[in-house]
């Protein structure tokens, strides 16, 4: 089977065409597989993000934005991977398909080279205009002091294990021995605040540069951090956190300022993602 996508671009027909062999590649991932991805050949734009919560969240910000307005809504579609590793299969596919799109992910995307990389190149760059950057921005998170070094984190959850009598492991134990498991590296912390914990000077100008031209291809970091990080008022996570923030006046609340311009600067931005025919 193959997918063939016509746009009508004035007088002309542009054919795009998704072989056999990328849908397979699709279809082999059982959570791609059940996913909207295909569906996103029918919108304007497609919003690609790491998981269901972000996508719940942005497109309940978009729909504040336009609530109570004489704009017409965007026609977008908000897709999520199941995590980044699964961004490029995306995005290769979308792209043979001449689908515009953007993607947004946690600013811990820049903590290995791939998928970074992977995604990057779907997307049009070229990683040597950015690698050096991307070098110098690594090595001054890793070399950061994590909060907590292997020793005083031993102690503790030792600690932990020594207060329970269950015979199984409560979720509430489980969960406080992940928190101090996320201590015990430079890049959890990075996760949490993004951008600000990148060193001042030659550092957050390489940060910058690489910004930018990430952007420039479709591909968009939450400075933030991550999406909890918008409204740190609210103490969950994932679908929790969402539940609670959807109880907010989206629209016009001062604590949600910041994403409001998020999602405004995502489907605003002009870089033109899809293959030129």
């Amino acid at each position: 089977m193959k997918i063939i996508r016509i746009q009508r671009d004035n007088k002309i027909n542009r054919v795009s065409v998704l072989d056999n062999s990328d849908i397979i590649t699709i279809w082999n991932d059982s959570l791609l597989r059940h996913s909207n991805i295909l569906n996103g050949l029918f919108h304007s734009k497609v919003i690609i993000c790491e998981s269901d919560s972000d996508c719940r969240f942005y497109s309940a910000v978009l729909s504040a934005i336009h609530e109570g307005t004489n704009l017409i809504s965007p026609d977008l579609l908000f897709i999520h991977c199941g995590g980044k590793h699964r961004i490029p299969t995306v995005v290769k596919s979308l792209v043979k398909l001449n689908v515009i799109m953007r993607v947004v992910t946690d600013f811990d995307i820049l903590n290995d080279v791939n998928p970074l990389k992977e995604i990057y190149e779907e997307l049009g760059g070229i990683w040597e205009d950015i690698e050096s950057d991307w070098k110098i921005v690594k090595l001054s998170i890793d070399q950061k002091r994590p909060e907590k070094e292997s020793k005083e984190l031993k102690k503790e959850i030792d600690a932990i294990f020594d207060s329970i009598t269950e015979k199984i492991l409560p979720k509430t134990k489980i969960s406080e021995i992940q928190n101090l498991l996320k201590k015990a590296s430079a890049w959890a912390s990075a996760k949490e605040v993004g951008k600000s914990f990148v060193p001042s000077g030659d550092q957050t100008r390489a940060y910058e540069r690489i910004e930018s031209k990430l952007r420039e291809k479709g591909l968009h970091l939450v400075e933030v951090g991550q999406l909890e990080s918008f409204v740190k008022s609210i103490g969950n996570h994932g679908p929790k956190w969402v539940n609670e923030v959807m109880t907010k006046d989206l629209k016009s609340d001062p604590e949600l300022e910041a994403a409001r311009e998020f999602v405004q600067r995502v489907i605003s931005d002009r870089a033109e993602v899809a293959n030129k025919l």
